[in-house]
């Protein structure tokens, strides 16, 4: 088998188990509420499914990278896939909520190892030219997914009631889990003594040589990742997708109230949700596009003044009606990139053999900054009694996610971290000459 054949069916199979991932968590979403009844608990109550399933998946992002990177990815898989099994059986029988917390712990762990971590490291390890755009072609294929399976999920729920439709969610995603990963999940290409895919579309005819010669020459860091996540400038980077997120759960955790707000009905507030995905499927795609092409600094930073702009421009959405929510929508989708970050950003930077860590790191802090923001926008909403607030908070996320992606991939920056790995890098040289 070629490697672009190979390749290419592994990350397939990713993207698949990527977008049954996110289903399982628009899934416990549906159940909650039924759940609640069920156990006799308040939402709020229930609702801490997701805090501990947060603070799993922060702690499995510390550790998850290089075990995809080293061994065989189909045991993550499979572990995820069972990790979320459990969870829908826990929702299904569970007789408290105590043990529904419990699998949701799993829940969190499994929701990494088949969701955007595994996914990107795989795209790392499968392509060299090309990765950014390979890494957040996944977003299309979960908003599709998500778009047509929702309402099917919610009349499921509605027809068989929640025990029965959780027993055929962990069935199914069990089932499907199973058989995409061990038909087109894979180990990366050096194991098979292949080359990684160059994916030569995202560029133009005369630039494709350029490209692919800086690509080649890109700089490998030589120093352990233990020192390199000392570096204070290494943190003051992983800042910026932290922010990003932040800045997108101001929008995302409020998104029915803040239509409300703006005069919007249930009908017109779910329209709302539909530019959402819409939004994600373009905007995420052309974000690994362009960073492919042109590099990831220039189209970093459009995308932090589109999401500052956006979020500053929200007194003047609220008076333009349908369009001003529909252009709110679309464009909130910029902070989902950082997600990406790792691939996209992360990894031109410090090289190949970092990624799997670094894309780790960058799942932690987006986590944290996905868990802080909405109790701070509620406070917010609460003392100000709008939302006008809280959204101009999230645009100054974004413009703090700027100037920090502006210092940090710097030319300056980006010298001073190669001084710092001299030495490793002459050690590096001496052993290979012995």
């Amino acid at each position: 088998m070629r490697n672009t054949t190979k390749g290419w069916l592994c990350v397939s199979g990713g993207m698949i188990n990527l977008s049954l991932s996110y289903f399982s968590y628009t899934l416990v979403i549906l159940f909650l509420p039924l759940l609640a009844e069920q156990l006799g608990c308040s939402l709020a109550q229930a609702s801490l499914i997701f805090s501990t399933s947060a603070i799993a998946s922060m702690v499995a992002s510390m550790f998850l990278g290089p075990i995809v990177a080293d061994h065989n990815p189909k045991g993550v898989y499979l572990f995820g896939a069972a990790g979320t099994a459990v969870m829908f059986l826990a929702i299904a029988y569970a007789p408290a909520l105590e043990w529904v917390l419990a699998a949701s712990i799993l829940f969190g762990v499994a929701n990494k190892c088949n969701g955007t971590l595994s996914y990107q490291v795989l795209a790392t390890e499968w392509f060299r030219v090309g990765r950014g755009t390979v890494a957040t072609m996944a977003t299309v294929v979960s908003g599709l997914s998500n778009t047509l399976l929702s309402p099917v999920a919610g009349a499921a729920v509605m027809h068989l009631g929640l025990r029965q439709a959780a027993l055929a969610a962990a069935m199914l995603l069990l089932v499907l889990t199973a058989v995409v990963t061990m038909l087109m999940i894979c180990r990366g290409p050096s194991y098979y003594g292949m080359e990684p895919i160059d994916f030569n579309f995202v560029m133009g005819k005369t630039r494709k040589r350029e490209r692919l010669q800086r690509v080649a020459a890109s700089y490998e860091f030589a120093m352990p990742t233990s020192r390199l996540l000392r570096i204070p400038l290494v943190w003051a980077l992983l800042l910026c997708p932290m922010l990003m997120l932040m800045a997108e759960r101001f929008f995302y955790t409020n998104e029915a109230a803040i239509y409300a707000s703006m005069g919007f009905d249930v009908a017109q507030a779910s329209i709302m949700l539909s530019v959402v995905y819409i939004g994600s499927m373009i905007v995420v795609p052309l974000f690994g596009f362009l960073s492919d092409r042109f590099g990831p600094k220039r189209i970093l930073l459009t995308y932090c003044l589109i999401g500052a702009v956006n979020m500053f421009l929200f007194p003047l959405w609220c008076q333009t009606g349908f369009v001003g929510g529909a252009i709110l929508a679309f464009f909130y989708n910029v902070g989902t990139v950082g997600l990406y970050f790792g691939s996209v950003v992360t990894t031109p930077l410090f090289g190949l053999e970092k990624s799997p860590v670094l894309i780790g790191w960058t799942q932690v802090v987006t986590s944290a900054g996905s868990a802080i923001s909405p109790p701070l926008a509620a406070a917010m909403y609460e003392w100000s009694g709008s939302y006008v607030l809280p959204l101009a908070v999230a645009g100054l996320c974004y413009l703090a996610a700027f100037a920090i992606a502006f210092f940090c991939l710097s030319k300056k920056s980006q010298d001073y971290l190669e001084k710092l790995d001299e030495p490793y890098k002459r050690d590096e040289l001496c052993s290979e000459l012995k």
